[in-house]
């Protein structure tokens, strides 16, 4: 669901341009394999826009700081998609 102009640019990104999204998801409790099989596209889409995040020193930080899980809602363009996988907990 991307144009090819936008993936050459994500592609640009390298292939750790969303290991951030590993950590938050680790921080928020989620098992990132098991998203990803289990909902590919929603986890396609996390992927996508944690690769053309413009705060991804804010995520790092927050992440070692071990408050990212209560802090992401201020930076993280995946949040809305978070609190709607959240919703059912």
């Amino acid at each position: 669901g991307v144009t090819p102009g936008e993936l050459v640019r994500l592609a640009e990104k390298g292939p750790d341009a969303a290991d951030e999204l590993q950590q938050l998801l680790r921080a928020l409790g989620v098992d990132a394999k098991k998203l990803a099989k289990d909902d590919p596209v929603v986890m396609r889409d996390l992927q996508r826009l944690c690769i053309s995040c413009g705060d991804k020193s804010r995520c790092r930080h927050e992440l070692e700081a071990g408050t990212a899980a209560s802090h992401y809602h201020e930076f993280c363009p995946n949040a809305v998609t978070f609190d709607a996988l959240f919703a059912g907990r």
